[in-house]
């Protein structure tokens, strides 16, 4: 452990060669781009279904992109939100508050601002300019590609559909070891697909839960036993939370594992927290969890109409998707900013952040040591009970042993960060208060 806790600065997209500088100079642009284009195509059926008016509404979404694409790519100064909404005028205090901190409105860039805090802005402002349309208002520029990747994960999904039915009708299922592989999959669903034979759903889901067990030694900091425990024996007649990353796959994996815990009486009830808005492309809306709920109904296997049928009408499952989660805001700052929130949190059985954002969030995004103590590097949300799945896709951990460190030394050299990216990485983090 680091022996000296100091905070650490935050990561920002200036630096030439990290993975933040990668990110604002060509996965940005990128992404926008892919929204335009999908806007371009789609032009003439907004007008054929909506009116004349939509087509003028997305013309004018793909202008106000292609403005902030050419500042993007030019790091020319954030600008201000339009005070429409209660959201947009704190955002604009969080601008002026980085400006008074930095010195000056010339000074926060898309490179120079930290890189969490632009790239919430990003996606903030592409939802200020959809509410900014007359006929568009509700429209989602990501929904296509999160439908496409439910749409691409439906062999896994009637895998775990039907080891999940199965495990129903064994009264002799080992429930530690389903909760294990529930959370495994949870973790890596998002890798299963590279690997997965095609056929027999059952054989599938064999083969996927071995190679999960293969994939274990690359979860760096690896509590997934302490937090199985935990949630065998000591959650029950209380609430789960679960804060939501990537809908799709990884919605219906989150799903899967609340589904057992509830129905063996593990847990009182779940609640999944969602996102307000379009937001980091493919994480979950509440139009994302319905529409994924009703495909899943509607599916013609037995076994995965029978889960979808059952989570439409299960008591036990609510959404939300409370403002908090779509500000700038690290979750160093719940407690001050939505105190109701962070107590709901505080006193449930555990709260498990899924994915990478959420991760940067608990840790504020910042360049800590590997090895810094994880209860100081999230400072007040150590008050919380929570488990931290995640797949790395960022320059920034904490809690990292020793013992793995040295795995990463020998495997890659000093100045290579590739590991901290490349989602070949994870980390299952338990913290009980």
């Amino acid at each position: 452990m680091s022996s000296q806790l100091k905070i650490a600065p935050p990561l920002v997209g200036n630096i030439r060669g990290s993975f933040a500088y990668t990110t604002v100079k060509d996965r940005w642009p990128k992404i926008v781009t892919k929204v335009v284009d999908q806007l371009h195509r789609k032009y003439h059926d907004l007008v054929k279904e909506v009116n004349e008016q939509a087509g003028k509404d997305a013309t004018y979404i793909i202008s106000k992109i292609s403005e902030m694409r050419y500042r993007m790519e030019t790091n020319k100064p954030l600008l201000d939100f339009e005070p429409t909404d209660s959201h947009f005028v704190e955002l604009n205090a969080e601008l002026k508050k980085l400006r008074a901190e930095y010195g000056g409105d010339e000074k926060v860039t898309f490179y120079d601002a930290p890189w969490l805090f632009s790239e919430c802005y990003l996606y903030a402002k592409l939802h200020e300019f959809v509410l900014a349309t007359e006929t568009l208002k509700t429209y989602d520029i990501f929904a296509e590609e999160k439908k496409k990747a439910y749409d691409d994960s439906l062999a896994q999904i009637t895998a775990i559909s039907v080891e999940l039915v199965d495990w129903e009708a064994d009264p002799q299922t080992d429930v530690k070891a389903a909760i294990l592989r529930l959370i495994q999959v949870a973790l890596w669903g998002n890798k299963c697909d590279l690997s997965l034979s095609c056929g027999d759903p059952h054989q599938m889901a064999g083969n996927m839960f071995n190679q999960l067990d293969s994939f274990r030694h690359t979860i760096l900091a690896d509590d997934i036993d302490a937090a199985v425990e935990h949630l065998a024996t000591k959650c029950a007649g209380r609430t789960l939370h679960v804060v939501l990353d990537n809908s799709a796959l990884e919605l219906f994996t989150d799903m899967a594992l609340a589904e057992f815990l509830v129905a063996r009486g593990l847990v009182k009830d779940v609640v999944f927290h969602g996102k307000s808005y379009p937001w980091f492309v493919s994480d979950v809306t509440a139009n994302d969890y319905n529409w994924v709920l009703q495909s899943l109904a509607d599916n013609e296997n037995q076994a995965v109409s029978t889960i979808g049928k059952r989570w439409q009408r299960r008591p036990e499952f609510s959404f939300r998707h409370a403002d908090f989660w779509t500000t700038t805001h690290s979750y160093w700052d719940l407690k001050s900013k939505a105190p109701m929130l962070f107590d709901e949190l505080k006193s449930s059985a555990l709260t498990i952040f899924k994915g990478d954002l959420n991760y940067r969030k608990l840790v504020a995004d910042r360049d800590w040591p590997y090895d810094i103590d994880l209860k100081f590097a999230v400072q007040s949300m150590s008050e919380i009970p929570f488990f931290a799945l995640r797949t790395l896709k960022a320059e920034t951990v904490a809690g990292i042993s020793q013992k793995s460190l040295d795995v990463i030394k020998a495997k890659y050299e000093s100045t290579d960060k590739s590991w901290m990216f490349s989602s070949d990485w994870a980390v299952a983090q338990l913290n009980l208060p």
